[in-house]
Parts: structure tokens; sequence; C-alpha cells
């Protein structure tokens, strides 16, 4: 079963507002997958039967990872593209902010995307 919008925004939220740590390795690169069993915004959506090293590095946008986020957004193009649009910008807010600037950014996201 795929998830809404609202869905998606409020699980990639309380994940990433409780972990109150960016994903990464040891060399400080982002993770889907971290050290000490951190996730990154999707990568709280990846079940760990379907998480698989090969995606570190890739986008949201390549075919491995929009492959293994079906059950996530579903296989209806307009749906789907639009889910895709929001992963990418959760990606954004883990990779490219500073943790305390994270509320902010998911509050935006919100009501970018009408969710309250």
């Amino acid at each position: 079963m795929t998830m809404s919008i609202k869905q998606i925004i409020n699980k990639v939220e309380n994940h990433l507002l409780k972990q109150n740590a960016k994903s990464l390795n040891s060399e400080a690169n982002c993770r889907y997958r971290g050290d000490n069993g951190m996730s990154c915004a999707i990568g709280c959506l990846l079940p760990d039967e379907i998480y698989d090293p090969l995606i570190e590095g890739k986008g949201v946008l390549s075919d491995i990872l929009k492959a293994r986020l079906t059950h996530v957004v579903g296989v209806q193009n307009t749906a789907k593209n639009k889910k895709l649009e929001l992963l990418g910008e959760l990606q954004d807010v883990h990779d490219m902010y500073f943790v305390e600037h994270w509320p902010e950014e998911l509050a935006k996201l919100r009501i970018e995307y009408g969710i309250s």
C-alpha cells in the first residue's frame, strides 16, 4: 500500500526530529543509512529488506531508488511524480540544512503541500 503525501511528511518529520542528527558515514557524507543506526529522510522509508548499499550516493530520481520506493510513491504517474518531488525536497532538508533548521524547513513543506 502506498503512502499519501501527508503520511510521508508525518513519517519523515517524526523520524528526523526524533533522531535529531544527520545520517552520515565516517567521512561526514549524507547517507540513506549512516553510521550508528541513523537514517536520512528517505532512508527511514526503506525497510531493511529492500535497502541496498548500492543506492548510496544516488538521488531520489535514480532508477534504482525509484524502484525501491514504489511501496511509498505507487505507480500512478501524477501522484508518483508529486511524491517523488516531495521526497527530493525532504532529502534536501536532511542534506542541506543544519539540524536546528529542520523544524522550520519541514513546516514550509507542510504549507507548500497543503498539509496541516
